[in-house]
């Protein structure tokens, strides 16, 4: 299986700085020194993801308030911005947003200090204490 990973901000500045895929130190802390070898290389002080692992991440400029994802995903990593930021009216319409673009059995996760909201009812908690929900299939009625 292949591995593709999207990235969408709404800010270009960070988009650019996301692609250039450099750190301080500080960023690699706890990153065992074997895989910041392997997977980084040092440059005065600042390390840069080896192209490698940058090839399959692409990104997007895109607002979550304003536009739904284009595709289905497997995984949403959605931390500290809908459900920290946003309004209740807001958090509902990134909700079934996300709802409509996670598979059924998909994964949300959202920072720890948040939370869903009963609106999110199509999300079960998969391991709440790390912000990990499951998108369940929706049932539809026949027609």
């Amino acid at each position: 299986m292949d591995l593709t990973v999207q990235g969408t901000e709404v800010d270009g500045h960070q988009i650019a700085r996301a692609q250039a895929a450099c750190y301080g130190p500080g960023s690699l802390k706890e990153l065992p020194e074997a895989c910041r070898t392997e997977a980084f290389v040092e440059e005065e002080g600042v390390f840069q993801l080896r192209p490698r692992y940058r090839e399959p991440v692409a990104f997007s400029c895109g607002d979550l308030c304003e536009e739904a994802p284009k595709e289905e995903y497997h995984l949403t990593l959605c931390r500290n911005l809908a459900f920290t930021y946003f309004d209740e009216n807001l958090q509902h319409r990134v909700v079934d947003r996300l709802r409509e673009h996670t598979i059924p059995g998909g994964l949300l996760i959202i920072g720890i200090h948040e939370k869903l909201f009963p609106c999110a009812s199509n999300f079960i908690p998969w391991c709440k204490p790390l912000g990990i929900y499951r998108r369940v299939p929706v049932s539809r009625p026949p027609s």
